[in-house]
């Protein structure tokens, strides 16, 4: 019972931080070098 707590503690703080990273990406609008497409489709 313990073990799931934590596993879904850090999965909740994992799930955070790329919401956070995938709206920073999609806020600086990051392209891909080569076809100009938005970064943050592909993560």
């Amino acid at each position: 019972m313990i073990i799931c707590l934590i596993s879904a503690v850090v999965m909740g703080i994992m799930c955070i931080a790329s919401w956070e990273y995938l709206t920073n990406a999609m806020a600086k609008g990051h392209m891909t070098p080569a076809l100009r497409v938005p970064k943050w489709t592909f993560t």
